[in-house]
């Protein structure tokens, strides 16, 4: 009778300790990356946006700041792609950050106002180009 008892408190065991090593944290991927740093980029893009459009000149220039840290975190992330992935999103990210550039130049709500018009189909390209290759439809 003794052995079905240490059979079974060694199964027990042993399932305890399987379960242990598979509930450990996974690093995300690098596309899984590049798909969060982009849903920031879009979120500060998209806020930037709302208070040009409401006229509100001081959050949107700190709203620029924040976009231009979240276009630098979408930088960061795509280093960590396959090189075929990072040469497709590279170039538009790098024009996207001067664009930012220009931006953080104006000085009234209506500068800022125009450099967004401009810039507005290269940041809907830059978020696609960016969503397609990473394959963000099944990452976010």
């Amino acid at each position: 009778m003794a052995h079905p008892r240490v059979a079974a408190l060694v199964l027990a065991a042993g399932l305890v300790l399987s379960g242990c090593g598979s509930t450990g944290s996974t690093q995300p991927t690098a596309e899984q990356q590049v798909c969060s740093a982009r849903a920031d980029v879009q979120k500060a893009y998209d806020t930037l946006v709302t208070q040009v459009q409401a006229l509100n000149f001081g959050d949107a220039k700190t709203t620029l700041s924040q976009l231009t840290s979240a276009v630098d975190g979408l930088v960061d992330a795509e280093k960590n792609l396959a090189t075929e992935k990072r040469a497709a999103i590279e170039p538009q990210v790098t024009a996207l950050k001067a664009t930012l550039q220009g931006l953080s130049q104006a000085t009234t709500a209506a500068e800022l106002g125009a450099g967004l018009t401009t810039a507005k189909q290269q940041f809907t390209d830059v978020l696609s180009t960016v969503a397609t290759t990473a394959d963000c439809s099944t990452s976010t």
